[in-house]
């Protein structure tokens, strides 16, 4: 009877692992459904819409759907458009009323100042679930504002995936840029723009590249395999790194003629050459609750920066200072630079971040429980077995 009953309990421990597990899975399958791009369904033209008045044109013409409002935006969808070298799949301009562009598929805009899609002087659009592959540029945004991008994929275009120059208030989400010939996202003379979530793989020079631009946040991305550096900013200001991912680039963060930024929660590893460098200028930045694992951590360091945040300050993998109090701080500052110039006073002792989410060191934890399940369950069973073994010797 006991053993009926431990072998139920050790069941139903494992069945409730495993449907968990399940809908885990199912989770993130419907998640990765959701997010994939369905086949284009029809062959166009490029297109060109200049004002508000030349979308009520092509929508009564039949090219696409809704009112321009906010709960009715007009729509483009499901097309596929080759630029044959000459001119921007997509091209709107001075346009303030709302859009949304979705599961369109463009390439071969490869004219010089040409885009997958090119918005210039529009607010108010929607650009979800493309794809801009094989173009000059991927997605060109030229002074514009108040747009939303995600889901697009944008690969394999000749200069930048995405090419951001006086725009603001943007927000780019969940893209994938890998692979292009420049830069991964460019960004100039550009403000209070938001990157969040976005894969940054495998560019030609930089994976994000800012210059002349402040007050933009860059957070909870990932960066990674950009052949010079992760992230490099030059006469930049009030801009806030925080949550990214950045390893196996030549290089992790560059700082050059930037003020006020803050560089916080990142992992920085596995980067060639070093981790990061201030320099040229650089005053009143803020590096704090990052990791840092690199063969050089950093390369320069100018004064008048700050390492820590007066309690806190980040991990580095080659500090070899000791924590006697056992309180997660060393003991010792870090010198950040071999001229003494710059120094992290609450270094830490760990890494206190994951990329990898949802785990426990390194194994899923829907996987842990079923194998503590298991694992307890052979070894009563081995327990009750020697006691009836023994029983009978007796």
């Amino acid at each position: 009877m006991r053993k009926k009953l431990l072998l139920i309990v050790v069941l139903t421990v494992l069945s409730i692992s495993v449907s968990l597990n399940g809908l885990k899975l199912n989770t993130v399958a419907e998640r990765e459904i959701g997010n994939t791009i369905p086949p284009p369904t029809a062959i166009s033209l490029p297109i060109h819409i200049n004002g508000n008045q030349e979308w009520g044109n092509f929508r009564n013409a039949g090219n696409c759907t809704g009112q321009g409002t906010s709960p009715d935006p007009y729509v483009i969808e499901n097309l596929e458009i080759d630029g044959e070298g000459s001119e921007s799949g997509i091209l709107i301009e001075n346009s303030d009323v709302y859009f949304k562009i979705e599961n369109i598929e463009i390439k071969n805009s490869t004219g010089t100042n040409d885009a997958g899609i090119k918005l210039v002087n529009v607010s108010n659009g929607q650009l979800i679930n493309n794809i801009a592959n094989n173009n000059n540029h991927g997605i060109f945004l030229n002074y514009s504002r108040n747009n939303i991008f995600s889901g697009n994929t944008i690969n394999n275009n000749d200069h930048r995936g995405i090419y951001i120059y006086s725009s603001s208030n943007n927000t780019f989400s969940e893209n994938t840029i890998n692979n292009n010939h420049h830069r991964g996202i460019y960004i100039y003379h550009s403000f209070n723009n938001t990157f969040s979530e976005n894969t940054i793989n495998n560019n030609t020079n930089y994976g994000i590249f800012i210059k002349y631009s402040h007050n933009n946040t860059i957070t909870r991305n990932m960066i990674s395999n950009n052949v010079f550096r992760g992230i490099s900013l030059e006469t930049s200001n009030n801009n806030t790194f925080t949550g990214n991912t950045i390893n196996n680039c030549d290089v992790g963060i560059d700082l050059k003629y930037g003020l006020n930024n803050i560089i916080s929660g990142n992992i920085i590893t596995n980067n060639d050459y070093w981790g990061i460098s201030i320099e040229l200028n650089s005053k009143w930045n803020l590096i704090y609750l990052n990791c840092f694992n690199n063969p050089t951590n950093v390369h320069k360091a100018v004064i008048n920066n700050s390492w820590d945040n007066g309690t806190k300050g980040n991990f580095w993998s080659d500090y070899d200072g000791s924590d006697a109090g056992g309180d997660g701080i060393g003991d010792t500052p870090y010198i950040a630079d071999q001229d003494n110039i710059a120094q992290d006073n609450f270094p830490l002792i760990k890494c206190p971040l994951s990329d990898q989410e949802n785990t426990i060191l390194g194994y899923d934890p829907f996987f842990l429980i079923g194998m503590i399940g298991l694992t307890a369950f052979i070894l009563l069973l081995r327990a009750k077995n020697s006691f009836k073994e023994s029983t009978i010797k007796t």
